[in-house]
């Protein structure tokens, strides 16, 4: 049972609700920074970034690739809403690391096609990152 200093937290994407558990703390990485979440936290409406999410609870911490969305903190319940989200473990490296070979093939590129690239690589060099710490 939850404990005086857990709050509620939630990692919804469209397809499932990943975590739904009383937490003691959560990271998560917003569009300009890493944001930690305590008990009796102040209300915040944030949007998200690209990056790791940790949720740590009674049992120890786990690590989430979220790839944008928000984040709803308001009186100890923390909503965070994305697109996609991979547990650290679900992550394959092998398939990151054929994604970041796949980007590094030579082709015409226009500045939009480099700024693509840019942020899928973005995207698999932290894929990676997280499956190692498994």
């Amino acid at each position: 049972m939850a404990g005086n200093k857990t709050f509620h937290c939630q990692l919804i994407t469209p397809e499932a609700a990943m975590v739904d558990v009383h937490a003691e703390q959560v990271v998560f990485t917003a569009h300009d920074g890493e944001v930690g979440i305590l008990l009796n936290r102040a209300p915040l409406l944030c949007k998200l970034g690209i990056g790791e999410m940790r949720v740590t609870t009674e049992q120890g911490t786990q690590r989430f690739y979220v790839d944008g969305g928000f984040a709803h903190v308001i009186g100890n319940e923390v909503t965070i809403l994305t697109e996609r989200a991979l547990a650290a473990e679900d992550i394959d490296p092998a398939e990151a690391h054929q994604e970041l070979a796949d980007l590094a093939k030579p082709g015409e590129r226009t500045p939009e096609d480099a700024q693509q690239r840019e942020l899928m690589k973005r995207r698999a060099h932290l894929k990676i990152k997280l499956a190692k710490k498994q």
